[in-house]
């Protein structure tokens, strides 16, 4: 069914820990708009290096988005921002997803919305990025 499908986007998030490379094999056989990876905590890091190393072979920037979890547990926005910059670093365009809790009753600062803003507007970050500009949150 996917073989005749086009633009596919793969929405929900891979695991990055369960890519492997027939996963990919499969992938490489479909005409995919977009491949969203999850990036959850900085532990994650070894396997979305991993996961982007395989994909990255076969899919550009473009195609390669990445849902970075911020804002859960003792997270800051100095190393929630780190994380967004090393995902983008691997080649995706990271979307930074600001943790909620069931009752959203977590009230953010200015400085984490803003960071959340920044961070899920590729066209705004590629382009300080790309101008070797400074974001200052």
């Amino acid at each position: 069914m996917l073989s005749r499908q086009r633009a596919i986007e793969f929405r929900g998030g891979f695991e990055c820990d369960r890519i492997t490379d027939a996963i990919v094999e499969d992938l490489r056989k479909l005409r995919i708009k977009s491949i969203w990876l999850a990036f959850d905590s900085a532990g994650d890091e070894k396997y979305l290096v991993k996961a982007t190393e395989k994909l990255g072979k076969y899919f550009n920037q473009n195609k390669l988005r990445c849902y970075v979890l911020i804002g859960y547990g003792n997270d800051t926005p100095e190393k929630a921002e780190n994380r967004l910059k090393r995902a983008y670093e691997l080649g995706t365009l990271p979307f930074a997803q600001l943790y909620r809790d069931k009752n959203n009753s977590i009230e953010y600062s200015k400085q984490w919305k803003n960071l959340t803003r920044f961070w899920s507007r590729p066209a705004i970050y590629r382009s300080v990025f790309k101008q070797k500009l400074i974001y200052q949150p």
